[in-house]
């Protein structure tokens, strides 16, 4: 991020493609978060999602990750209970999953090169900063 984004080389668009009702939902309280805790909640969700991913009951620690960002339960039941942002979040993503042929998560476009696949983190990280490389000398 500071090597490449933050200095202008590199520009950054994160889609979220929800694939399931649980990741419908953290997605839509993400989102109904303040603009400048919206990274804050993908990276609290991801740090604690051995705590809300594959349990029978996420919903405490959904909640408190939440509570732990700033929001109220009244915001936290009322973006949950928008069907029509659900609605809009599921066509998003169907139309970009469609028109970008995403066929796996994560996968990154790089000047119109598409990196995907499971790879270990080092693997991609590796195959991404190759590919920013080449793209930054044309």
């Amino acid at each position: 991020k500071s090597k490449y984004i933050e200095n202008g080389k590199l520009k950054l668009v994160f889609r979220e493609l929800p694939p399931n009702p649980r990741l419908i939902a953290v997605t839509m309280l993400a989102r109904c978060l303040p603009r400048e805790r919206y990274f804050d909640a993908y990276t609290a969700l991801f740090q604690n999602q051995g705590a809300w991913v594959k349990i029978q009951d996420p919903g405490p620690d959904i909640t408190r990750i939440m509570t732990d960002l700033g929001m109220n339960k009244v915001t936290f039941d009322q973006c949950l209970a928008d069907g029509a942002k659900a609605a809009q979040l599921n066509a998003f993503t169907r139309k970009t999953v469609r028109d970008f042929r995403i066929e796996a998560t994560p996968t990154f476009f790089l000047n119109g090169r598409k990196i995907f696949g499971r790879k270990d983190m080092a693997e991609l990280r590796s195959e991404l900063i190759t590919a920013i490389d080449a793209a930054l000398k044309v």
